[in-house]
């Protein structure tokens, strides 16, 4: 940009205060093409020094994304390239953006792009509703509902076998449920609901005979009269 480009701080014997990209090598070559007005900053390729794999080259860019008469908040994508003889071995694209904060930038991005989210991180579409009874339900229309992420695959790492086999119950019950309509899906909860309530009460019928079984079992006090 224009207030960047004639800033003295960093521009001062400088051969090439207009280029956006600057390199820290020592001799790096900036060029302008003459036709297409775009900046290229070459530098030699490097064996790398002992113990190291490869070689570092620091980048500065002298303008923000925001600054007017520069990138004006354009998308701006830097291309590297390998060449040898005027010919191109390797290209790579990387999309960039100058911003004075990265981190408080990328944090306002991934919000951006999240779903609307509820008081408790629960998406709107997918928070569920309950009912006061003896069986916890979701309420929805006889329309099966669609998610964005249906055709989405997860992995989830557990602890334990034990842990995985209901997990993986879990799972293979989901996936059924998924599948039959809501008519049937409906009384195979009604069923169950009635078997709950069968293995319950054959609970505290056995409870209660095991009390009454102790209590008839229960030792009395044995109390001896002196002989006259």
């Amino acid at each position: 940009c224009p207030h960047h480009a004639t800033s003295k701080e960093f521009n001062e014997n400088h051969p090439a205060p207009n280029h956006l990209v600057r390199c820290e090598h020592k001799v790096s070559k900036y060029v302008e093409d003459p036709y297409t007005n775009r900046q290229s900053v070459l530098i030699p390729q490097e064996t790398p020094q002992a113990g190291s794999e490869w070689v570092t080259n620091l980048f500065q860019f002298m303008c923000l994304g925001s600054c007017v008469g520069g990138p004006n908040r354009r998308p701006l994508q830097i291309v590297f390239t390998l060449e040898k003889d005027n010919q191109v071995l390797g290209r790579r694209c990387v999309e960039v953006r100058i911003c004075a904060c990265p981190g408080r930038d990328r944090k306002a991005d991934e919000r951006g792009s999240l779903p609307p989210m509820v008081s408790g991180g629960v998406k709107k579409s997918q928070m569920p509703k309950f009912s006061m009874g003896t069986e916890i339900t979701t309420v929805s229309s006889g329309k099966k509902r669609k998610f964005e992420d249906d055709e989405q695959t997860f992995t989830l790492t557990v602890r334990g076998r034990e842990n995985y086999d209901m997990l993986c119950k879990i799972r293979d019950s989901l996936e059924i449920a998924a599948l039959l309509p809501q008519n049937q899906l409906q009384s195979l909860k009604q069923k169950q609901v009635e078997v709950q309530r069968q293995w319950l009460t054959n609970v505290l019928v056995k409870e209660g005979k095991s009390r009454l079984i102790k209590k008839k079992h229960r030792p009395g006090k044995i109390i001896r009269h002196p002989l006259k």
